[in-house]
């Protein structure tokens, strides 16, 4: 794509855009690949290596990613390449863009930092969203200018809190604030809204303590942890709710409409949801549901169909899953839309799922979601980074012609 491409060839391109659901694995090819130029994305680094059996390796899931976000650096190999494929600008044979270039695109609402000096290697400073929008407004509705614009995202985080995710509350708490840092870096205008059980004192002190979730700043708006509750913030929304093994789907629906224990929402996380948001699920358990995905999705629907249309409209959400489905043996072992269900279950380093999460794969599948493994443990901050690395591409959209 280049900056004197046509009016009828942009139409085209949103005519495209428009016509594809927001699962499609990222996006839409032309919107990543097409632009890399316009962003200023640099060229794939080397690709990953496969695993050898029997070598020592780092980390038996995602490799390292660089979290600086300055354009014109070298990233490292991209969250979502497929080792041995490139299109040549930067983006990889699935679409995803090196972290830390998706900045520079109208309709965020990040501003620079005060006091910063000027850099003439990073992007322009972002345009904030015109706040006179209708209520209702869908994507094409909002304010865009030039090539590329934003769509907010809000994002529901679900976490299990059964009596075998002891290290895997600890994990996902401890790389949370990661997980937002990546999604500020790359100028996203999100909401969190997270559904678990809040820990209100240390976790060696109970059981419940033990696979609770405490998040404090900067995150939150709780000065540390533990606390005696969980504290709202500018974009951080907790409601506190115990999700069992098998159960999550329901705890959803429950919590959707009804007020939290704390009176954080008087008539449930539904009123923290933006009409013209992009709404991203991301499920992190070692079990599987024991609610059908057709059930799921009818009482969704049902409970809320201004956010969750009833059929025959496809699902209007992404469902990311992080798991205990088996790892790929080539790093990164990210599991795409179009790739088949897979049964075998992973284990290793303190992880001993009881399931693949069959149900929650194909909730995954079914609305374009990757699936990630929960193995190993020590893996989840960089799960949850690659996960904040789409939710910025997935918010990536094509201006409306003029």
């Amino acid at each position: 794509m280049i900056l004197g491409r046509s009016r009828q060839a942009r139409s085209d391109v949103a005519s495209a855009t428009r016509r594809q659901p927001f699962g499609a694995p990222l996006g839409i090819a032309f919107a990543l690949a097409g632009c890399a130029q316009v962003l200023g994305i640099p060229p794939d680094p080397e690709l990953s290596e496969p695993i050898v059996p029997g070598a020592p390796q780092p980390d038996a899931g995602l490799s390292e990613i660089d979290v600086d976000a300055s354009v014109g650096s070298e990233p490292e190999p991209g969250v979502g390449s497929t080792p041995g494929s490139s299109n040549g600008d930067g983006v990889g044979s699935d679409n995803v863009l090196p972290p830390g270039s998706v900045g520079g695109i109208s309709g965020s609402t990040r501003e620079p930092v005060p006091g910063a000096e000027p850099d003439a290697s990073a992007p322009a400073p972002l345009e904030p969203l015109d706040a006179g929008a209708p209520a209702d407004a869908g994507p094409d509705a909002l304010p865009c200018e030039g090539l590329l614009g934003r769509v907010p995202t809000d994002v529901i985080l679900v976490v299990d809190n059964s009596g075998s995710m002891a290290a895997e509350t600890a994990a996902f708490e401890a790389a949370l604030p990661s997980f937002v840092a990546r999604l500020d870096d790359d100028s996203v205008d999100y909401r969190i809204i997270l559904l678990t059980r809040h820990r209100d004192e240390a976790r060696s002190a109970s059981e419940e303590a033990s696979t609770s979730v405490c998040v404090a700043a900067p995150v939150s708006g709780l000065s540390a942890c533990p606390g005696p509750q969980p504290v709202p913030a500018e974009r951080f929304f907790p409601y506190s709710i115990k999700i069992d093994a098998n159960d999550s789907f329901e705890r959803i629906l429950e919590s959707l409409t009804a007020p939290d224990r704390f009176a954080l929402t008087e008539r449930g996380w539904v009123e923290w949801l933006r009409p013209e948001a992009l709404k991203i699920f991301i499920e992190v358990t070692d079990a599987d549901s024991s609610m059908s995905v057709a059930d799921f999705l009818a009482q969704l629907s049902a409970s809320s169909p201004e956010f969750f249309p009833p059929p025959p409209a496809p699902p209007s959400f992404v469902f990311h899953s992080i798991l205990g489905i088996a790892q790929k043996p080539l790093v990164p072992d990210i599991y795409a839309a179009d790739e088949p269900i897979e049964t075998a279950v992973c284990s290793g380093e303190g992880t001993t799922p009881d399931d693949a999460g069959v149900v929650y794969q194909e909730l995954s599948r079914e609305t374009g979601g990757l699936r990630l493994s929960i193995c190993p443990v020590t893996a989840m901050d960089n799960r949850l980074t690659a996960l904040a690395t789409d939710v910025a591409l997935r918010s990536v959209r094509v201006c409306p012609p003029d």
